[in-house]
């Protein structure tokens, strides 16, 4: 059993919370749809400057976690960078609002098993 999931059994957090919990974290904003603009405009007029230069911020993805990708992380397998960005987003939310410290989430999600490029094609199919 990974630390991971010590600490959401120690606390009694289900895939279900932490998704919801995802969901709401990581949806879009009013202001994301001018940032995506000025990300664009960027990009067609000034191709050599950087994002942080001309103090343009990232805007959020929409997206939140499923429960399924939650339970996969959680059974010990491996997950890309964002993947486990957003789990630790939700986790420190969650453990916030049971009024418990949120450094813990950090370690916990250090020995989860990274998944670095593409998924290997299956034999046949590349």
């Amino acid at each position: 059993m990974s630390t991971l999931n010590e600490l959401v059994t120690q606390h009694r957090i289900t895939s279900l919370e932490l998704s919801r919990l995802s969901d709401r974290l990581e949806a879009a904003a009013d202001g994301d749809a001018k940032l995506r603009q000025l990300r664009l405009r960027k990009r067609q007029t000034q191709p050599e400057a950087t994002y942080a230069s001309l103090n343009i911020a990232k805007p959020k993805l929409g997206r939140g976690l499923s429960v399924a990708q939650i339970d996969a992380v959680l059974s010990g397998g491996a997950t890309s960078r964002l993947v486990r960005a957003k789990l630790g987003r939700a986790l420190a939310a969650r453990l916030t609002q049971l009024g418990q410290p949120a450094d813990a989430v950090a370690p916990a999600l250090a020995a989860v098993p990274r998944r670095n490029g593409r998924a290997a094609p299956a034999p046949g199919n590349g």
